[in-house]
């Protein structure tokens, strides 16, 4: 009697059996992998002048379908007769950047490339003694215009506006046989009571 052990076939061991076939895998670094598309097989140049037959069209379709060089889109041909204020516009602020020495130019275009988009610079480094010392400055002028304000030497803005409103009131109340006692204040008694 045969004692020998036999696996029945199944699905999975038949496709198991078919994978079974040794594969080798080559690692490729990416600039090599480059270097080789550009330089494998040239795109034909576009043929548009040339009368040829469908066939070899076909034939340069399939060549420029297969070619391993990098795909560029077709860049839309502009209308010489349309105006594209876009480009406009960045033509203007580049002219008017080309009129501007060299430290006012590259400021100009650190503040485009801002405008458009860029992290604008880091500050620039100062010592904290710097800074502790401006602050400093800043308050004590700071204090002087507040205490020329408190002895009335130093008004401006509003608070000079609303002193001068208040002078004119005080001269209006002052001067009873004035003409323009009671300019502005119509108080009319309807039915007995002041509104």
């Amino acid at each position: 009697m045969d004692t020998a052990f036999v696996p029945i076939q199944t699905k999975a061991s038949a496709v198991l059996k078919e994978k079974a076939e040794f594969a080798v895998t080559v690692f490729e670094p990416k600039k090599a992998a480059l270097k080789r598309k550009q330089t494998a097989r040239p795109r034909p140049p576009p043929v548009e002048d040339r009368k040829t037959s469908d066939n070899e069209d076909d034939e340069d379709d399939i060549d420029d379908i297969f070619s391993d060089a990098p795909r560029r889109k077709p860049k839309p041909k502009a209308d010489p007769t349309q105006f594209d204020l876009a480009k406009a516009r960045k033509d203007i602020i580049n002219f008017g950047i080309s009129g501007f020495d060299k430290e006012d130019k590259q400021q100009a275009s650190v503040a485009l490339a801002i405008k458009l988009g860029a992290k604008p610079p880091k500050r620039k480094h100062r010592n904290y003694r710097e800074i502790l010392e401006e602050k400093k400055a800043a308050k004590t002028t700071e204090e002087d215009v507040a205490a020329k304000r408190r002895a009335g030497q130093a008004d401006f803005g509003a608070v000079q506006s609303f002193q001068k409103q208040q002078q004119r009131k005080r001269d209006r109340e002052r001067n009873p046989g004035a003409i323009m006692k009671h300019y502005g204040k119509a108080r009319p008694r309807i039915g007995g009571k002041r509104k």
